[in-house]
């Protein structure tokens, strides 16, 4: 399977244009939070229609720009996967959108106990028979994904914390632009693409002999 994987878009769809052979090429689009800048779900949903994939090749989550009401609307058009697993081709995506709390009081934010009863509950409530790929707004703490400029950490221990636990083939995050990078923890494939707004995008390849990336840039 391949995935293109597209985060932080920040409503900029004139890229998705310009990713139009890739988007026809992937198996599965995964958009992972930010679709917007502080809108609510008008215009999350064109970022949606933009990608011009049909539904059931096209999963979503809305990131911690995106006013909360974002959420519902994606679950509404059957794309959502926040606290959720489902089931495309050969794996299973379980989604987690939103971010930690952070100093700018963005609309969609959460504590760390959310975000790890979320993920709690998704897998309590769903049976999960196929490789897990966890597409998740808020990077996990210490890796590649969540590094800041001033060379920080703001990743979630929720969320790494389900990761050791649970050992995802992938986990596909995004929220920190400047942290884009691939590396592989204890076996899982960690991808931040960094912002599509800016031009970023990675390819994500799902074999039997587990996961591979590669980062692209427009």
């Amino acid at each position: 399977m391949q995935i293109l994987l597209l985060s932080d878009i920040h409503g900029h769809t004139e890229q998705l244009v310009k990713l139009a052979d890739a988007i026809d090429e992937a198996d599965l689009v995964c958009l992972c939070g930010d679709l917007t800048s502080f809108q609510g779900p008008a215009a999350a949903l064109r970022v949606v229609e933009a990608v011009k994939k049909p539904l059931d090749q096209l999963v979503a989550v809305s990131g911690n720009c995106d006013d909360k009401t974002v959420e519902g609307s994606l679950v509404e058009k059957g794309v959502g996967v926040h606290g959720q697993v489902r089931s495309v081709g050969n794996i299973s995506i379980l989604g987690l959108g939103g971010s930690l709390v952070t100093p700018f009081r963005t609309p969609n934010e959460y504590r760390e106990e959310e975000l790890a009863s979320a993920l709690s509950q998704a897998m309590e409530e769903n049976s999960v028979s196929s490789p897990l790929v966890l597409l998740s707004h808020q990077p996990p703490f210490q890796s590649c994904a969540d590094r800041l400029a001033s060379g920080g950490h703001a990743g979630s221990r929720a969320v790494r914390e389900f990761i050791e636990k649970h050992r995802p083939i992938a986990c596909l995050t995004g929220h920190i632009h400047e942290s884009h990078g691939i590396e592989r923890q204890n076996g899982t494939l960690i991808v931040n693409p960094g912002a599509l707004a800016q031009g970023r995008y990675a390819r994500v390849f799902i074999t039997e002999k587990g996961a591979q990336a590669e980062l692209g840039a427009l």
